[in-house]
């Protein structure tokens, strides 16, 4: 990978982490460099549940997202025991997320908001969720 597509990478998940933050703000995020570095790996850590997979391109003639970028999304997930989540996002265009259709089913995948997965993960690891676990 050549050095202006790492820097995208790398500023496609610093963006996706910094909009996950403000909207879970009581979740601790990390970015997961040495991990990526070494032997692969989920880009981001903190999201309870889930192994997120980020790319930031800049455009695209369709819109959607890449099936070998879903194919890594699956696979590093496998890896860590945990749901799939490929977060993209091309130039001027929001955030979309996808997701397996059913949590069991990861060769169905369908896409959605950021805000619908940030609702997921508040109503199942929200802060009253995991005081009530305490």
């Amino acid at each position: 990978m050549g050095k202006p597509s790492q820097r995208k990478g790398s500023m496609g998940e610093l963006e996706f982490m910094k909009e996950l933050q403000g909207r879970l703000p009581w979740l601790t995020l990390t970015r997961n460099t040495y991990e990526q570095r070494v032997v692969g790996g989920a880009d981001i850590l903190g999201l309870p549940g889930f192994a997120v997979e980020v790319k930031r391109y800049g455009r695209s003639s369709t819109g959607w997202y890449r099936s070998a970028w879903w194919d890594q999304a699956v696979s590093t997930a496998m890896d860590v025991n945990a749901t799939p989540l490929l977060a993209y996002r091309f130039n001027n265009q929001p955030w979309r997320c996808v997701v397996p259709w059913q949590f069991d089913d990861l060769d169905e995948p369908v896409v959605t908001s950021l805000e619908l997965i940030c609702k997921y993960v508040e109503v199942n690891n929200g802060p009253e969720t995991l005081s009530q676990s305490s």
